[in-house]
């Protein structure tokens, strides 16, 4: 067992208890996920069969003559059942959170982030329905392609906005303090090629027990953001070791091939949608009724669904390969492995889950493989390091991951 291996090679002794919680953890957290999703689906469709959704079409038609008032007003409505189900489930969410000791939020502060929520998502939707609805009024020629393009200027803007705009909404920054940390994530950012503005201490304790760190950001926002909980119980060689993983999607340009397979699937879901408008039973829906809101909510999530299915694959793949660069930039390739295993622990993460979830959902490989991969490598780079000098810089870890993918392609 991996366990067995992990220990035997003096990498960390992973705890039974930790072990068994996170198995109940990730049963109870899978259940509430596809739950949520069939709850979606479902509401969705009924919007399209009930026909009280045609009676209140009527009711709004008289409310305004405005087609831009009655968007606003059909997008509410259609929100209102989201947003039940979304609390009924986060609801369901949050106690299995806090019976496993993953959340310290109690309901007033849980409830105060769904408000936040529901209020940056809905304007943005709203936002959104009112532009699509202006560009069908108004015929523009190739309306679908045009949605797709500002949406997708909108996703890169808010890529580079979220450290400054968005996240300080939930979550307290302040530079991290001089000290060893603060040194080594600096080098280590600077030996990748990865400017960033600073590294800063986030209040993730405030919301959770769980640790994490990353880097936010794009160009002058980019920044190392590292919770407390990974500062106050993991070593610095352990913290440098999941940053270099962080590090290495940038290194790799992950971050921009991420947003071009998104601007992709804006395009394929803006054309789908076109087509879906012009099929004669959806064609006689009202532009901008709660049908129409329900019918274009729909595309994008069986689209969703189905495009992340292959993003999850190629995802899974960069991860590796991320873990791989980790290894290698690091002094000793043992104490990666001993973060991941580590952070398993404490933020309740299994080993082995079902295949079928990581198929559907999964945009990790298993924690299992991932710790088996890494004591694997650094094996290697051991070896290399006895034989060849320098093996463990950020250049070497460039070459073997360059190595490795001309090998996959091969």
């Amino acid at each position: 067992m991996l366990e067995d291996k992990v220990i035997r090679e003096g990498t960390y002794a992973f705890d039974p208890e930790r072990r068994t919680l996170a198995r109940r953890y990730g049963a109870a957290r899978r259940k509430w996920l596809v739950l949520h999703e069939v709850l979606i689906l479902g509401y969705l469709i009924l919007w399209l069969l009930l026909p009280l959704a045609r009676s209140l079409e009527d009711a709004i038609l008289r409310v305004s003559p405005s087609l831009y008032v009655r968007t606003a007003l059909s997008l509410g409505l259609v929100l209102v059942g989201l947003t039940l189900i979304d609390t009924v489930v986060g609801v369901l969410q949050h106690r299995v959170d806090r019976r496993f000791g993953q959340s310290h939020q109690d309901w007033e502060a849980w409830a105060t982030d769904m408000v936040k929520v529901l209020l940056l998502e809905g304007g943005v939707a709203l936002i959104a329905f009112e532009g699509i609805v202006f560009l069908i009024a108004h015929a523009v020629p190739f309306w679908w392609f045009w949605a797709a393009v500002v949406a997708a200027l909108f996703f890169f803007l808010l890529m580079v906005i979220a450290p400054v705009l968005i996240a300080p909404w939930f979550y307290s920054f302040e530079k991290l303090e001089e000290g060893e940390v603060r040194t080594r994530l600096l080098q280590l950012a600077k030996r990748a090629g990865v400017p960033v503005v600073d590294v800063y201490r986030f209040d993730l304790s405030s919301r959770t027990g769980a640790a994490n760190a990353a880097i936010l950001g794009m160009g002058h926002t980019r920044r190392v953001v590292v919770g407390d909980t990974l500062l106050d119980r993991f070593s610095p060689e352990e913290i440098e070791g999941i940053l270099a993983h962080e590090l290495a999607h940038h290194v790799h340009r992950d971050i921009l091939w991420s947003f071009f397979m998104e601007a992709v699937f804006l395009l394929l879901g803006f054309r789908v949608l076109a087509w879906v408008l012009q099929w004669p039973p959806v064609a006689a829906i009202p532009v901008g009724s709660p049908r129409f809101i329900a019918v274009v909510l729909l595309v994008f999530f069986l689209l969703q669904r189905g495009m992340a299915l292959l993003h999850n694959m190629w995802s899974r793949n960069r991860e590796l390969l991320a873990d791989m660069f980790a290894v290698h930039v690091m002094e000793e390739g043992h104490a990666y492995a001993r973060a991941l295993a580590r952070l398993g622990d404490q933020n309740l993460i299994e080993l082995h889950p079902p295949r079928w979830y990581i198929w559907l959902y999964g945009t990790h490989p298993p924690l299992g493989e991932r710790i088996t991969y890494a004591l694997a490598w650094a094996e290697m780079v051991q070896a290399e390091s006895d034989t060849v000098p320098g093996a463990g810089n950020v250049s070497s870890a460039s070459a073997q991951i360059s190595n490795h993918e001309g090998g996959k392609n091969s």
